[in-house]
């Protein structure tokens, strides 16, 4: 990470995609606190616990990782508007659910996620509880 980011020009988007990523540690995290977004698709990352407060972020992709849980993704806070969960698993999706993670999103605008990896009413749940976006399932 820390090659990719220092050989990259500052600029509002980071791509680090399908570079083998195993966790998301504080210290690379936090290099990218410009970034309004962030593609860590195609990782192997199994959990968001190292995911920094990214104040301008508004775009996170993380398909196809082995999502765990999605603890962490609330310290996002409402900055984000699209997030990208396609590939990452009925645990990730099942996490989604969860009301207080839902009150921290509430901003979103797009959600990309597997319908079928959701349980019975999840997406009508997601669909009440986030009224302003709009879904790829």
């Amino acid at each position: 990470v820390d090659r990719v980011v220092s050989q990259s020009p500052p600029s509002r988007d980071a791509d680090l995609q399908s570079l083998g990523l195993t966790s998301l540690s504080p210290e690379h995290m936090a290099k990218l606190a410009g970034a309004s977004t962030l593609n860590l698709g195609g990782n192997k990352v199994r959990s968001l616990q190292g995911l920094p407060a990214l104040p301008g972020l508004t775009e996170l992709g993380l398909v196809g990782n082995p999502l765990a849980s999605l603890r962490g993704l609330g310290a996002l806070g409402l900055s984000l508007r699209v997030l990208s969960l396609k590939g990452c698993g009925a645990t990730a999706h099942a996490a989604l659910l969860s009301p207080a993670l839902l009150s921290q999103l509430a901003g979103l605008q797009r959600l990309a996620i597997d319908s079928a990896s959701l349980p019975p009413g999840g997406l009508d749940t997601l669909r009440a509880a986030l009224p302003a976006c709009s879904f790829d399932a």
